[in-house]
């Protein structure tokens, strides 16, 4: 999911609140009813971006969020490629 024109905290805050929405749904099928989790790498930026260092760097967040348990939102800075919990 790309966003534009939101600040850190929001981008943040809507990850946060997608992840709970998908946890707290449960997802029925023919014989069967389980809940989902997602993990989300995010990373932000400013001024001039490159695209495709956003994205590498979104997703080693998302691996590391699996890493760490999943169900959970990581954060990277893609400006000094530092990934937190």
């Amino acid at each position: 999911m790309l966003m534009a024109g939101v600040t850190e905290e929001q981008a943040a805050r809507y990850t946060e609140d997608l992840r709970r929405a998908c946890a707290a749904k449960e997802v029925c099928g023919e014989d069967v009813s389980t809940f989902v989790t997602i993990s989300i790498g995010l990373a932000g930026c400013r001024g001039e971006i490159d695209l495709s260092k956003v994205m590498r760097t979104a997703d080693q967040a998302l691996y590391a969020a699996k890493h760490r348990g999943r169900n959970r939102v990581a954060k990277a800075d893609v400006l000094t490629d530092s990934i937190a919990a």
